[in-house]
């Protein structure tokens, strides 16, 4: 369940899309993100598993993970910070090089017509998996695979070196290899970058549990076949077919050749296990895949600005058919939507009471009080609401993970600013800064520095003292000028 939620936090900027962009531009490892603001930290800066996003052109900084101000429309996520992820190389994602152009050439009068790039076919849950045409087999030790052979499970992962929710999920993806080995799974890892960039990652050290002990990301994914496809026919057969746009994001295939789940590495432990031992229900499954693609939609369309249409999508979902995770999930992202929405302070509340009213993680009450915080900026709401989602929150810190603390304390303070008590505001915003690392600890100095400047008014200015005019002189009559009487004289006859 926590991972569920950690999944879905990624989604609220409107969904996490929760990953990392396929090719990127490269970050310097000592990379430093400036900080210039005291915005609230996002559900999505927690330090999670989630996705990336898989086009080029939405990568970006650590930055990119921040909600917008209060009031501003939403932003997509941009790949986590998280402290403990390598910066991806230099090389990666660097463009295959084109093919050779034959030698051999066709008379213009005989030329075939230009054609689009044949489209893949598309793939939903129930379809049959295409064959595997990977370029690169680089973990030894193992069998290429292009069929899948019947009464075996197959786990296709799609994962890039740079991609930091890639690199966090390896160590599981080593655990289940190794947990279902003997039960005819086969985990296959796909990358679409150079063979070069793939081995110089490989011979990084990977982060370790235990103290002392050393390894490779080699030796850590030696378990099962890491791969890289850089002519992406297999990013295209899979991702691109099934309309996924963020890795990582793994392929269940059954025991029938068929795509039984898709979805983040991190959330398949259950599905994966219902396969293998024939419990697995494809066909309710295949109704929730669905209602997710929807709300994808619908997230899409609110990140335009679209919100209005964004609602009537989510409005149009039959949940008396969803499960009750599945219903709770879009009962947090129509809160999303809601909270910048001018216009919709009734229907928010309602929806933000009632999300908050049953919510039983930390990481449920932490999204409602973020949001709450949220739209103050755009809603007139009521103090008592804010005071709920403070009460709710300092309650649930005491059974939230560490890293949840800082995000958490942060929001916190901003709704006890909003509130008008700076005292504790500023007391949960130094715990903030206490419980943080890295870049997170930078970010939340900056609203804490603000809080304090605000407790401490700069000293008022001293106007100047009045000068003295100096006294006038009074004039002596010995100093003021002898005035002359003059008679005219009456000339003479």
């Amino acid at each position: 369940m926590r991972f569920a939620w950690l999944s879905l936090t990624l989604g609220l900027g409107l969904l996490l899309q929760l990953g990392c962009d396929s090719k990127p531009e490269p970050e310097p490892a000592d990379a430093v993100v400036p900080v210039t603001s005291g915005e609230p930290e996002t559900p999505a800066d927690t330090p999670a598993p989630d996705l990336a996003p898989a086009s080029p052109a939405d990568a970006g900084t650590a930055d990119g993970l921040q909600m917008p101000p209060a009031g501003a429309p939403a932003a997509e996520p941009a790949p986590s910070d998280d402290p403990g992820l390598q910066a991806p190389p230099a090389d990666a994602g660097a463009a295959a090089a084109p093919a050779d152009v034959p030698e051999e050439k066709v008379a213009a009068s005989d030329s075939p017509e230009p054609q689009a790039p044949k489209e893949p076919e598309a793939m939903t849950i129930g379809s049959v998996a295409p064959p595997l045409d990977i370029e690169h087999w680089v973990s030894e030790g193992f069998e290429p695979v292009t069929e899948f052979e019947p009464g075996k499970v197959y786990v296709v992962e799609f994962w890039a070196t740079w991609c930091g929710p890639c690199v966090a999920s390896m160590p599981h993806l080593a655990d289940t290899q190794e947990k279902y080995a003997d039960q005819g799974v086969r985990l296959i890892s796909i990358s679409d970058e150079k063979l070069d960039t793939v081995e110089k990652f490989l011979k990084r050290e990977a982060p370790s549990e235990e103290e002392g002990e050393t390894q490779t990301f080699g030796e850590l994914t030696s378990v099962y076949s890491l791969t890289t496809d850089p002519d992406r026919s297999c990013y295209a057969d899979y991702m691109q077919a099934a309309n996924q746009s963020g890795i990582p994001t793994a392929f269940i295939v059954g025991k029938s050749g068929q795509i039984e789940w898709i979805g983040h590495p991190m959330r398949m432990d259950e599905p994966l296990a219902k396969v293998v031992d024939g419990s697995w229900d494809r066909e309710a499954y295949q109704l929730e895949f669905q209602m997710q693609e929807k709300l994808s939609a619908a997230q899409m369309m609110a990140r335009r600005g679209q919100s209005k249409q964004a609602l009537e999508i989510i409005n149009g979902l039959d949940t008396a058919k969803l499960s009750e995770q599945a219903q709770t999930e879009l009962l947090a992202i129509k809160m999303q939507i809601l909270a910048g929405m001018e216009g919709e302070t009734e229907q928010f509340v309602t929806v933000v009471s009632d999300f908050l009213a049953s919510a039983e993680e930390p990481m449920q009450i932490y999204m409602a009080s973020y949001f709450i915080n949220h739209a103050s900026g755009v809603h007139d709401l009521d103090p008592a609401l804010l005071n709920k989602a403070i009460a709710a929150s300092e309650n649930a810190l005491k059974e939230a993970e560490p890293e949840m603390r800082a995000p958490m304390l942060d929001t916190v303070a901003h709704l006890h600013e909003n509130v008008g008590n700076l005292d504790a505001a500023i007391a949960a915003q130094q715990e903030a800064v206490d419980s943080a690392e890295g870049r997170m600890k930078d970010r939340l100095k900056v609203y804490l520095n603000e809080l304090q400047d605000q407790k401490t008014p700069a000293p008022a200015e001293e106007e100047p003292a009045a000068e003295e005019e100096p006294a006038a002189e009074e004039e002596t009559a010995e100093e003021k000028p002898a005035v002359e009487e003059v008679t005219e004289e009456a000339p003479e006859e």
